[in-house]
């Protein structure tokens, strides 16, 4: 038997709340479980291995770092992560996205803005620095239209705004429902690869993110690594135990979605594909829900560094059979609180990066 490391675990994206030292010199504690008696190195540094085991502080880099403890006994690896961008910040996703494309497509707007729901996210972002990922659909099937039908004309106002709009792929379509359980990969490579050529297109490679939340939050494991060839970074879903089995967790196990639920972020080591777990989904939510909810994530330290926003587009509008004539008042709500208590608006993999 080997010794183990205990905390922190293999993929732990590492914020504030689990460090030592100052901010230029950031440290974690480092648990351990030791078999062997005797000498014994964390990172190269000498530590007591008696009894069954300890406790020391290891150094850490931005980015990737590796905790290896070694005794007579063998050795033990835990690959973590530390967050480049300390301090709180939040990012705002819209998933189920077309039908304001397919409203700018087919009205003959001359602005992007002209289209009343771009012109909100623009209003939010002008009062509060908004930064907003629209998560899209390649086709609306009821209507007919699809991303083909966008056009290009409006790719130098995709660009002017791209440090704070930008797209990416969330499926083929709204429905089926779980679309990608148990899918291919040809398949969803497919569908994820007629989006983005689509979002190259008619707004250009500045608008096009690294992050995304499939559809269902459900892809296996194959899917995933797949998407990572292909560019994805990072998968973003709600990573909860629901009946005892994972929900909207893609592929992860029971284990491995108790860990992520209680956490910002975590690297699958084995695919470097980072996973984000939505902090809010405020169409779930009342208006005079939303801030107490908030709240609550916020004292909770290892939850609250990161803040992830999420609202589907169908419920601003009027037609939707559940539609929620409040859902601006959510969206403000929400990053009124988070300005206040100086979250930082923005995308993933920049200045905002994870990891």
């Amino acid at each position: 038997m080997c010794p183990a490391i205990l905390r922190p675990v293999a993929g732990d994206v590492l914020t504030r709340a689990d460090l030592a030292g100052t901010p230029g010199e950031p440290r974690v504690a480092v648990e351990w479980r030791s078999v062997a008696d005797g000498p014994a190195t964390l990172n190269g540094r000498p530590v007591c291995a008696a009894g069954d085991g300890g406790c020391a502080e290891v150094a850490l880099k931005p980015g990737a770092n590796l905790i290896m403890l070694e005794d007579a006994s063998g050795r033990a690896e835990t690959p973590v992560w530390l967050d480049a961008e300390p301090g709180p910040r939040y990012r705002v996703s819209v998933d189920d996205c077309i039908w304001c494309l397919r409203d700018v497509a087919r009205n003959g707007y001359r602005s992007l803005f002209d289209n009343p729901w771009l012109a909100g996210w623009r209003r939010l972002h002008e009062s509060h620095g908004v930064r907003v990922q629209l998560n899209l659909y390649l086709e609306d099937p009821e209507s007919g239209f699809t991303l083909a039908g966008m056009p290009d004309r409006f790719r130098g106002e995709w660009a002017d705004n791209a440090d704070w709009l930008r797209l990416t792929w969330h499926a083929r379509s709204d429905k089926p429902d779980r679309p990608y359980l148990g899918a291919s990969v040809e398949t969803v490579l497919r569908d994820y690869r007629r989006v983005t050529d689509q979002i190259l297109r008619f707004a250009g490679p500045q608008s096009l993110t690294g992050f995304t939340t499939i559809h269902w939050g459900e892809a296996t494991r194959e899917v995933c690594a797949a998407l990572r060839a292909e560019g994805v970074r990072g998968l973003v879903g709600y990573f909860n135990i629901d009946q005892g089995r994972p929900s909207v967790a893609y592929y992860l196990n029971a284990e491995q979605t108790e860990h992520l639920s209680q956490r910002d972020a975590w690297v699958d080591t084995s695919l470097d594909l980072v996973l984000v777990r939505h902090d809010a989904v405020l169409n779930l939510l009342p208006v005079v829900g939303v801030v107490p909810h908030l709240e609550a994530v916020a004292r909770r330290p290892h939850e609250a560094e990161v803040l992830e926003l999420m609202i589907h587009e169908q419920y601003f509008s009027p037609t939707y059979p559940a539609y929620q004539p409040d859902a601006w008042q959510k969206v403000e709500a929400a990053v009124r609180w988070a300005s206040e208590r100086g979250y930082a608006p923005v995308f993933y993999g920049e200045e905002g990066r994870l990891v």
